[in-house]
């Protein structure tokens, strides 16, 4: 077989990952009904052990037994449980008040009766301690703060006048925590510790939990050793002759997807040879029948050996969404859809990653995670009849926006999911900034190098060099999406990474208004340049381009002079130097000739700059989307701030603001940031 080239495009990986989401949403949507009502389901004893339940998604609600919870009369306090209707108010005298028939304390004991031969015709009393469970006859109890006891502790006396003497007193009601039939923990719930303590409180026997979700991993390649004990016996001498290495693919991915959640079931579906079609095409079949998803890796590039795909749409019969990703690592990585033909009829997910270690597990984070989330989050809840719903709406990786620490050289060919450390802190040159996180590679970043992945903690979001900009600068900030699990998760809707499209420099333009330039030094232009593009890109020679800088000596009733026809930018900084009455009057004035005020970005905005002069606290910030004159333009965003704090009001949102920009412009966000 010879391959002349691929005859597939290569797809951002953005829009990859959205059409991977809205491929696995179509095919939830056509199965007609929710999925949990014909997902197989687990049933689990409320015997099992706490590592059965952690994590496991619920399938049915779980309602509270009778009598409900508590299911009998608790004592809320140590004390004497007392009959509040037979008090006998002889505490004036000195004299004791009840009779003491017994001891009961929390627990399987019965009540331990008091002999007794003196005061009789007191009232009875018996003691009790916090949970334990009041006799019937009793309606009150009386904490033992409130109580005197006799040396022999037969007799009782309530010493204290405003003790409350009342039906109920102290006592937890049967079922007052959690009434009998109540839902304790609905349909769809994921189990946390806090809801294992419900588990049990409502007395159910068992429960039924979604069935995980079935992922298969395949590795291919005859390079492949079928064990790694034959690597590690001290035969790698022998193997170098034959051109073997050990399978890492396989227990990395198969590990990685245990760690997606525990409703991920990761299955091991063997090595196949790239030369024997016939047997490769055989275990995916039978894998079909029992996986969700499956992943493969290796022999999807464009070698005479690379055969899995093939074997995907001429053999199964499977569609080919996308067969090369513009990216670096994982270039050839393979999303295919293919029908099974069993009794429960749906579609398989099929993700073909290279064979390269670096690829394979860059790109599973990249398209298969999000895939995974899907699955999880749908199939146990309704599903939404809307694919784009469902998409905006499913957890990605989260990220970040961190500084470089040094200059990086840019791939010409495509943009890089460059793997880096982060490290985060203060400092004095980030004072009014915010935390700085800031990034580092972590080396040689060739798709075969593992080491890469080792002590990375997230891919830092690299876009294609170009002769103009060959390499990213130190200072210069880039979205990083994070690997470590401990993180939250963020919905695609809020993902920078996913929202932008190619890297294009930020056009900025200044305007500064002054109430008297006399009085009101206005910045050089140089000055004002140089502060702003410090501010918003971290670098002179940054990302951002500031294509016009103005200067008005204005009155706030002008401000029409300044903003009239609009600018053909993406952000305009209105940087203002007057009194207190003048700023407001600015601030107000530019609040009724924007839209979509974003008063959150604003505060953001006051923080910095207060933070770099005490004064700038008194000026109102305005952050909001200015629309053009001119639609074809679109609009940008404008932000009015004090001169003075210019530098650190900017800089403590310079990532928030290209965001707002996408929202603004209609990017696939509803809401307000």
């Amino acid at each position: 077989m010879s391959k002349q080239g691929s005859p597939h495009p290569m797809m951002d990986v953005p829009d990859a990952i959205r059409m991977v989401l809205e491929v696995t949403a179509k095919t939830l949507i056509e199965k007609d009904i929710p999925p949990h009502e014909h997902e197989a389901v687990d049933t689990v004893s409320s015997n099992s052990p706490v590592s059965d339940l952690l994590d496991r998604i619920l399938a049915d609600d779980v309602l509270m037994s009778e009598p409900g919870y508590p299911p009998y009369r608790a004592s809320i306090m140590d004390g004497y449980a007392i009959q509040s209707q037979q008090l006998n108010n002889n505490n004036n005298n000195n004299e004791w008040t009840h009779q003491v028939l017994g001891r009961v304390h929390a627990g399987p004991a019965a009540i331990k009766t008091t002999e007794t031969e003196t005061a009789e015709g007191l009232p009875s009393a018996v003691y009790v301690t916090t949970g334990a469970r009041i006799p019937d006859t009793y309606d009150c109890v009386v904490p033992i703060e409130e109580i005197e006891e006799s040396p022999d502790k037969l007799q009782i006396r309530i010493t204290t006048e405003k003790a409350s003497i009342e039906a109920g007193k102290w006592i937890r009601d049967v079922g007052c925590d959690i009434p009998a039939g109540s839902v304790v923990l609905p349909r769809a719930a994921c189990i946390h510790p806090v809801s294992l303590g419900l588990l049990l409180q409502s007395g159910q026997a068992s429960f039924k939990f979604v069935q995980p979700l079935r992922v298969g991993v395949l590795s291919t390649g005859n390079e492949l050793l079928v064990s790694s004990e034959t690597w590690a016996n001290g035969n790698s001498g022998e193997l170098i002759q034959t051109g073997q290495i050990p399978d890492v693919n396989k227990p990395i991915l198969l590990s990685l997807l245990e760690s997606f959640s525990k409703n991920c079931k990761p299955i091991d579906l063997g090595m196949e040879r790239d030369d024997d079609m016939e047997s490769m095409t055989s275990t995916i079949r039978n894998a079909l029948e029992t996986c969700d998803i499956i992943v493969t890796t290796g022999g999807i590039s464009m070698g005479e050996t690379d055969i899995v795909e093939d074997v995907l749409v001429k053999r199964l019969g499977g569609t080919l969404h996308f067969g090369r990703l513009n990216m670096k690592p994982g270039k050839p990585t393979t999303f295919v859809t293919i029908p099974t033909s069993g009794n429960n009829k749906r579609t398989c997910l099929v993700f073909a990653l290279p064979g390269n270690p670096v690829s394979a597990t860059v790109c599973a984070q990249l398209v298969v995670r999000p895939a995974v989330n899907m699955l999880l989050q749908y199939r146990s809840e309704g599903v939404p009849s809307s694919v784009e719903q469902m998409t905006q709406n499913t957890f990605v990786p989260p990220e970040i926006v961190a500084t470089l620490t040094y200059n990086l050289k840019l791939d010409t060919e495509r943009p890089e999911y460059h793997r880096v450390v982060l490290n985060s802190s203060t400092t004095l040159e980030s004072h009014g900034k915010g935390l700085q996180v800031t990034a580092a590679s972590t080396g040689v970043q060739r798709s075969s190098r593992l080491m890469s992945l080792r002590d990375a903690q997230g891919l830092l979001c690299l876009p294609q060099g170009t002769k103009e900009k060959p390499e990213a600068h130190a200072g210069e900030q880039y979205p990083v999406l994070l690997l470590d699990d401990r993180h939250q998760p963020i919905r695609l809707r809020d993902s920078l990474h996913l929202a932008r499209k190619a890297p294009k420099k930020t056009r900025v333009a200044i305007t500064q208004v002054s109430q008297d330039p006399t009085k009101y030094a206005l910045r050089s232009e140089n000055e004002i340049t140089e502060q702003v593009q410090r501010a918003l890109s971290g670098s002179k020679s940054g990302t951002v381009e500031v294509v016009s800088c103005q200067r008005f000596s204005i009155l706030p009733n002008d401000l029409d002079v300044v903003i009239k026809g609009g600018h053909d930018v993406d952000i305009w900084v209105v940087a203002c130097s007057g009194s207190f009455t003048y700023s407001l009057d600015i601030s107000t004035g530019l609040r009724k000739r924007v839209g979509k005020i974003a008063d959150a970005v604003a505060l953001q905005v006051r923080r910095g700059a207060s933070a770099q002069d005490g004064t700038a606290a008194l000026f109102e910030p305005v952050v909001g989307y200015l629309q053009s004159e001119n639609a074809s333009q679109g609009g940008c965003i404008l932000v009015a701030l004090p001169t003075l704090g210019l530098e650190a009001g900017l800089g403590n949102v310079r990532g928030l603001l290209k965001h707002a920009l996408n929202v603004a412009r209609g990017k696939p966000h509803n809401h307000h940031h």
